[in-house]
């Protein structure tokens, strides 16, 4: 059996290549043909991938290649590195006119993780619904996402849930959003599951740390529209005898110091050698938890997801729009003993749904 996954993989975000390659290295493990396939989504092409459409005859597109892309076309080259050297990447590449060819070589379809089903982000792009999948082909979902704030579905996600995913053999998503609903359309038991980047073992992400060399340091990445972040890693920095690092390529804010990781290998190091994250990044919360950081976080967009991963953590406290800062809130450190028992009932519960949806379907 071939099983071939399909989700944002040619990408600038690191949270996309992170949870492609933990979805890969699981499966991996497991199956000895697993390929992600090399499917270009337009939309994900222009919105992460902007070096790749260049109008030379465009003033503003020249003075952008110029002042803005260099950095974003080192760190596509160092993604794309990363990849080479731990994904098993499909020679054959893919658009809308031509995935259907992808039938004459795999068995299994694997669809995952990330915000594939919101026509936002996709702009109306159906394949990540596994519209060109023949019927005889396995069909499964693994933690893909529907990237809603609240229970109710769009028109366009209830009228490809009702389309294709009816057809699908097993279905899992990422939060509990809309599940209710999901299963009046498709009629299917449907599962929440870990992010693929939590279903991969800890260890194997420990292996691309390296040292940081810097003084200690408060992490931010992401921000928030009220600079709650800022403020929060400000207020700690202070007390504490700290430098702010601030993952950004933009212009420098008082008192925090930009660092533009490039390498998926330097954006993991910042994070495990912090002595305190501040994140509006639902990843940069995984990893906080996965490398036992002292962290604070703000719920920015997609909420669920957030919602759902620090509830099934049990980590209490930590969300800024809740908390005020006090130098005593610090010294509440998290009960990792308790995380990291919660983190792995819930891995082994997902990683035993998944193998069972092959499995069971497996030739």
């Amino acid at each position: 059996m071939k099983i071939g996954i399909i989700t944002f993989h040619d990408t600038t975000n690191f949270g996309s290549l992170l949870q492609t390659t933990g979805l890969f290295a699981f499966l991996n493990q497991h199956y000895r043909n697993v390929e992600v396939i090399d499917y270009q989504c337009e939309a994900i092409i222009r919105k992460e991938l902007p070096m790749k459409n260049i109008n030379y005859f465009k003033l503003k597109d020249v003075l952008k290649t110029i002042l803005i892309y260099p950095p974003i076309k080192r760190k596509y080259k160092e993604m794309e590195r990363f990849s080479n050297e731990n994904l098993n990447i499909s020679k054959n590449q893919y658009f809308k006119e031509n995935i259907e060819k992808s039938n004459e070589i795999y068995d299994c379809f694997v669809v995952g993780s990330d915000i594939l089903w919101h026509e936002h982000i996709t702009e109306y792009d159906s394949t990540y619904f596994l519209n060109f999948a023949n019927r005889n082909k396995s069909k499964i979902s693994y933690a893909t996402s529907l990237g809603l704030d609240n229970e109710d579905l769009t028109d366009w996600q209830k009228q490809m849930s009702n389309k294709y995913l009816s057809c699908f053999n097993y279905i899992s998503v990422r939060e509990p959003n809309a599940l209710n609903e999901l299963e009046d359309i498709t009629k299917k038991k449907i599962n929440v599951v870990c992010d693929p980047t939590i279903l991969i073992e800890k260890k194997y992400w420990l292996k691309f740390i390296k040292n940081i060399e810097n003084k200690k340091y408060v992490l931010i990445y992401f921000r928030d529209e009220k600079n709650m972040v800022f403020d929060f890693a400000r207020k700690i920095a202070k007390d504490n005898g700290l430098k702010v690092l601030f993952i950004n390529n933009g212009k420098e804010n008082q008192n925090i110091q930009n660092i533009w990781p490039e390498s998926i290998e330097d954006f993991l190091s910042l994070i495990f050698n912090a002595e305190y994250v501040v994140t509006a990044s639902y990843h940069g919360v995984i990893f906080s938890l996965l490398f036992n950081k002292e962290f604070y976080y703000f719920n920015r967009n997609y909420k669920g997801r957030m919602e759902n991963l620090i509830e099934i953590s049990g980590v209490t406290n930590r969300n800024l729009e809740f908390i005020k800062y006090d130098k005593k809130l610090l010294e509440e450190k998290i009960d990792y003993n308790l995380v990291n028992r919660n983190i792995n009932k819930f891995r082994v519960e997902s990683q035993k749904l998944l193998l069972g949806f092959i499995g069971n379907d497996g030739k």
